[in-house]
């Protein structure tokens, strides 16, 4: 049997679990009904996030180079 303590922090436990869980789904359909009603991207911002996502891909790939002779 578990102690009446131990029985609060499992419960507590799960409570927080349930309301995080919760908060994630309103947070997931709000950004649903977000991209429902935003515009389409123009060409130039279409361009723009190509040329970050490929900045982004290459400092990960240098930084995993780097850590990988690092050790």
């Amino acid at each position: 049997m578990r102690s009446p303590a131990m029985r609060r922090l499992v419960q507590g436990f799960v409570q927080d679990q349930m309301a995080f869980a919760e908060r994630e789904r309103r947070e997931n359909a709000w950004v649903e009904r977000q991209l429902a009603t935003a515009p389409p991207l123009s060409a130039y911002q279409t361009k723009m996030l190509r040329r970050v996502k490929t900045e982004l891909a290459r400092a990960v790939k240098n930084n995993s180079a780097m850590n990988s002779s690092a050790a």
